[in-house]
């Protein structure tokens, strides 16, 4: 890898107050705050109408912010630019590729557009395609490829032009769920070779977490946490979070010893498995899943469902009696 493939060829990103209200009143993003230094991965994670697309559609200037609202590239307002002018790359769930172009036709196509030779043209196009590990196919037509590897077309493509930041879009949700486990790890290396600033907007978790230097989870049209991967899943901001990111559990305080607090959350892997003893918390049961490493219990505590991890080799079966404890250095507290 040469220094020119590791250096941060992005821009910094700044949004100000950047809000988006549609006809009739309704709020799709409440106004936003948000700072990207060069070279980072943001990951905007959130359910369906959460405000993640808004907000990635006023970044790439597919949209306006309500009055007051601004988006800066290096310090510089763009807010007003269009999206032709402000050097933005940009995935798409469906890739958007041209069925009667090669692989490198529709890499090269953008440098084609803005009138580069055709010698630095495939030069870069050769590149690039060396990069993402297809430069064997760069003849064949995109409707002969696999989906793994259109996913890698359309990204080459959007980084041809050195954009400033680079937009993905659920560029992995049309994939099944093999193949976007794989690629989640190949697209996180890609984008830090490339070194380019980039927001990805996803709903998997796993995949936010794969992929995102910090993670902006959002909730109807706002940002309710910003942080690292392990920040949002260790130290959530509140019940959503908690909730949306990784599994929870939830139990009244009273079923917990000791624990001192009204209403106790949890992760599974806090919880801690054992034979039934006398003093001891009792569970059932109800459900043992097999995922190689380890089985993901179900456990009945006096009606309140409970997620617990213990080691594969453990044989627990549905309809067993075992004992929980929990450690509480790992308890989570939110407001009612």
């Amino acid at each position: 890898m040469t220094a020119e493939e590791t250096t941060a060829h992005g821009a910094s990103l700044s949004i100000r107050r950047a809000g988006k209200t549609f006809p009739g009143g309704v709020v799709a993003l409440a106004p936003t705050d948000l700072d990207l230094p060069a070279g980072e991965i943001l990951v905007l994670l959130g359910p369906s109408g959460c405000g993640k697309t808004t907000l990635l559609r006023l970044v790439a200037g597919l949209g306006a912010p309500d009055p007051g609202g601004a988006v800066l590239f290096d310090g510089v307002d763009v807010t007003t630019v269009p999206i032709e002018r402000r050097r933005v790359g940009m995935v798409f769930q469906s890739y958007a590729l041209f069925p009667n172009m090669t692989v490198a036709e529709n890499v090269g196509y953008g440098l084609k557009v803005r009138g580069e030779p055709k010698s630095s043209r495939d030069a870069e196009v050769g590149r690039l395609l060396d990069m993402v590990g297809l430069a064997e196919l760069s003849d064949r037509p995109v409707d002969r490829i696999s989906g793994g590897q259109r996913q890698r077309v359309a990204l080459a493509r959007a980084i041809a032009i050195r954009p400033k930041i680079l937009l993905l879009d659920e560029p992995l949700s049309a994939l099944d769920a093999a193949l976007r486990e794989k690629l989640r790890i190949e697209l996180a290396r890609l984008l830090r070779r490339f070194a380019i600033t980039a927001i990805h907007v996803t709903h998997d978790q796993a995949e936010a977490m794969a992929i995102g230097d910090r993670i902006a989870v959002m909730n109807q049209g706002r940002i309710v946490q910003l942080g690292t991967p392990e920040d949002v899943y260790v130290r959530p901001a509140d019940r959503f979070v908690a909730g949306f990111v990784g599994v929870m559990n939830r139990l009244p305080g009273r079923l917990l010893p000791g624990c001192g607090v009204a209403e106790a959350f949890f992760r599974p892997e806090a919880v801690a498995v054992g034979p039934p003893e006398a003093g001891s918390v009792v569970a059932m049961v109800t459900a043992a899943t097999f995922f190689g490493a380890y089985r993901r219990l179900t456990l009945d505590v006096a009606g309140h469902a409970v997620e617990a991890e213990v080691p594969a080799e453990r044989p627990v079966r549905p309809g067993d009696a075992v004992s929980l404890a929990v450690d509480p250095a790992r308890l989570h507290v939110f407001p009612t």
